[in-house]
């Protein structure tokens, strides 16, 4: 394998039609990457707020992306959202992580730690953490299978609410599978942080450029 990159059969960038600058943004600021290339990106769901909740269309379009892994019938998908910044050392901690867990349901490049969640993330090897709980779906993976179950669920999920009742965010539903049915790593340190680059974020009424800085657990 020449790359670790080469893992992912597929690499998806979630990304809505009327924020076409953030992909232009996003494709000059990834154009040195040697993956790059092979990246598709995904049509966002823009739904209307209100009266949805901002997070609704992120969660169907992440579900989007979970159907392309699974009608391209990739082995391992990459998704991203489209406000990410890579690591310059990404390749090297990319390798040495997939070689010290070589098997895993999910694997994330970047997420968001609280103290509160101090007994989720567990120190799996030097370049690796199981992850039982966590928040942020910018930058991670999964094999086949699990998209396959993920899509599934979380079309009954969205389908099933009850009129007016207000979806949880992707990423917490999501989390809320690690600790049964989705065996969950994280790259460490991680390797993908969200930048904003100036932008507003698309979820939230307000800017939320406090997650660029890198969440490194002791």
């Amino acid at each position: 394998m020449s790359s670790p990159w080469d893992t992912f059969e597929g690499i998806y960038v979630l990304n809505l039609d009327r924020r076409l600058d953030k992909w232009q943004a996003m494709q000059k600021h990834l154009a040195g990457q040697s993956w790059f290339p092979r990246v598709e990106r995904v049509q966002g769901v823009d739904m209307p707020h209100p009266p949805h909740p901002r997070w609704l269309g992120s969660f169907w379009g992440h579900l989007r992306c979970l159907e392309k892994i699974v009608e391209n019938n990739n082995a391992r998908g990459m998704i991203f959202e489209d406000d990410i910044g890579v690591d310059e050392h990404a390749d090297e901690i990319l390798a040495k992580t997939l070689k010290q867990v070589p098997e895993w349901d999910a694997l994330f490049l970047g997420f968001c730690h609280s103290p509160r969640w101090a007994d989720k993330i567990v120190k799996h090897t030097a370049n690796a953490w199981r992850i039982y709980f966590c928040a942020h779906t910018h930058a991670y993976a999964l094999t086949k299978d699990a998209a396959k179950k993920v899509l599934d669920e979380g079309r009954e999920y969205l389908n099933g609410l009850p009129e007016g009742e207000s979806p949880r965010a992707f990423d917490k539903w999501l989390a809320d599978h690690f600790a049964t049915a989705l065996k969950a790593y994280g790259c460490n340190p991680q390797i993908v942080c969200q930048e904003h680059r100036g932008f507003m974020s698309d979820n939230a009424p307000i800017r939320t450029s406090h997650h660029r800085k890198q969440v490194n657990l002791p």
